[in-house]
C-alpha cells in the first residue's frame, strides 16, 4: 500500500491548478493559509521581523517559480519549509552572520 500522507491532498492539487491557471483568488487563498506559519517560524529564526518577513515573501516568490514543475512529491508545507529554510540561510550568508543558527524546527 502505497503511502501518501506527505503528499498534496485533493483540495491542495485543486488550489495548485487554479494558481498554475491564473486565479488571483486562488493564490491569495493560499498564502493566507500558509503565510502565518511560515512567518512565525523565520520569526524565530531571524533577529530582525523585517527580514523574516522578506524571507516568507521570497518563500512564496521561490514557489511561484517552480510551480510548474512541482510534483507534489511531498506535502506543500514541507515543501514551502523548505523553500524557506533555504531563505533564512541565505539571509545569514548575506548578512555575514557572526554567530551559528540551527535551521530546524524547535
Amino acid at each position: 500500500m502505497e503511502n501518501n500522507v506527505n503528499r498534496i491532498t485533493q483540495a491542495e492539487q485543486y488550489l495548485l491548478d487554479k494558481i498554475r491557471i491564473g486565479n488571483a483568488q486562488a493564490w491569495s487563498e493560499f498564502v493566507d493559509r500558509y503565510r502565518g506559519r511560515l512567518l512565525s517560524f523565520a520569526k524565530s529564526k531571524l533577529i530582525q521581523s523585517q527580514d523574516a518577513e522578506d524571507a516568507v515573501q521570497e518563500t512564496f516568490v521561490s514557489f511561484i517559480q517552480t510551480l510548474q514543475t512541482f510534483r507534489g512529491d511531498c506535502a506543500l508545507e514541507t515543501f514551502l519549509f523548505s523553500l524557506l529554510r533555504r531563505k533564512i540561510i541565505d539571509t545569514y550568508r548575506s548578512q555575514k552572520a557572526s554567530h551559528i543558527c540551527l535551521i530546524q524546527d524547535a
